[in-house]
């Protein structure tokens, strides 16, 4: 305070933070990261948007369980517009190779 006895004005603050020592307290627990959620929270979400994703979702897992039965292949096409522009160029579904039927061994005399 002032030290005249008219005076109301408050004196001006010399300090208002100081990180003295804060580093130290944060460190005693460890920094630790925000936990990840794996699901996210579709509360408020468009329900359109909702039930597409959710088909969208069912249909990745079908994609890879193909790609791991040997279903469907990622090859890109070597025909037309994937030699100028691979980028663009769409998985190639390969069809289940048919069983050859075996020859029968022929009889000995």
């Amino acid at each position: 305070r002032c030290w005249h006895p008219l005076c109301t004005a408050e004196m001006a603050k010399s300090k208002n933070h100081s990180t003295h020592h804060a580093e130290r307290k944060n460190h005693r627990n460890g920094i630790k990261r925000p936990a990840s959620h794996p699901e996210r929270n579709t509360k408020g979400m468009n329900q359109k948007y909702i039930r597409n994703l959710r088909k969208v979702k069912a249909g990745n897992k079908k994609v890879q369980m193909a790609l791991a039965a040997g279903l469907l292949s990622l090859k890109r096409k070597t025909l037309g517009d994937a030699k100028r522009n691979p980028a663009t160029a769409k998985p190639v579904v390969a069809k289940p190779a048919a069983a050859k039927p075996v020859a029968a061994a022929p009889k000995k005399a």
